[in-house]
């Protein structure tokens, strides 16, 4: 049975309180741990070949698959560990970088994906936009 308020021992919990036990879950550990994984699957799933619509798709003159490797790889910075480690934002830029990477090196040895250094530097450059947009965000506005 669920955990939360009874007001007897035959009522059910209160519905807000299990909502609010639900929500105290998702937090930006939990995201960053579905993102990882998400990227993961991406990454390992047969899910894209060379005759797919993604890869004759081009959105100035880059294939649109590019593109779908800069926007997965965007929100890396988003989840830089604020409470739990002492990272500095340089330090979790080398990480996105070496992620990134990795991610892509991942494909070699799978024999339905293909290594491409284009996806590699298009991850990477999903990574550093995303600094990009950091650094714009921490500045102050001047008046």
């Amino acid at each position: 049975m669920a955990e939360g308020i009874y007001f007897s021992k035959y009522q059910e919990p209160c519905k807000a309180i299990v909502l609010c036990q639900v929500i105290k879950m998702i937090t930006k550990k939990n995201i960053f741990i579905c993102y990882v994984c998400i990227l993961v699957l991406l990454i390992i799933l047969p899910i894209n070949n060379s005759s797919s619509k993604l890869n004759n798709t081009y959105v100035l003159h880059l294939r649109g698959d590019y593109w779908i490797h800069l926007f997965v790889f965007f929100p890396w910075m988003l989840f830089k560990p604020v409470r739990t480690f002492k990272i500095k934002d340089l330090q979790w830029f080398l990480i996105g970088i070496f992620f990134a990477c990795f991610m892509e090196c991942l494909q070699y040895p799978l024999p339905y994906r293909a290594f491409n250094l284009n996806d590699a530097l298009a991850n990477v450059i999903g990574v550093v936009s995303g600094i990009i947009i950091i650094f714009f965000r921490k500045k102050p506005v001047l008046k």
